[in-house]
């Protein structure tokens, strides 16, 4: 995700909106090298550890998703691998939340589970 307001304020509702559903969110915004993850967050079952990509902006729902192009997945499921390094144990799951923002500060979201798997 981008550094702009944007991204940011999209990423903000992305995890309140999974934290009020049940999910424990574990960090934000992971870093490796140039490549990071979103969002990390243990699912409300807490069986599985998931990777969520969080995408913003105005355009509507088809096109955010599109930006989580074969690229993007594999750079985060790089970053993921390199977190998760020598933990065969725990299942892992990539979802993608879509933010789209419309006029007078209002927002709908749509949550993808298991968006993509880490061999995409």
């Amino acid at each position: 995700q981008s550094a702009d307001g944007t991204g940011r304020r999209g990423e903000r509702i992305a995890a309140r909106w999974l934290r009020r559903r049940g999910f424990r969110i574990l960090d934000r915004n992971v870093r490796r090298g140039r490549y990071e993850i979103d969002i990390l967050a243990v699912a409300p079952e807490g069986r599985a550890l998931v990777v969520v990509e969080v995408k913003s902006g105005r355009a509507g729902f088809e096109r955010l998703a599109g930006k989580v192009d074969r690229t993007k997945r594999r750079r985060i499921a790089a970053v993921a691998a390199d977190v998760m390094a020598g933990r065969t144990d725990v299942p892992i799951r990539f979802d993608v939340v879509l933010v789209q923002f419309e006029g007078d500060g209002r927002w709908r979201l749509r949550h993808l589970p298991s968006a993509f798997d880490h061999g995409d």
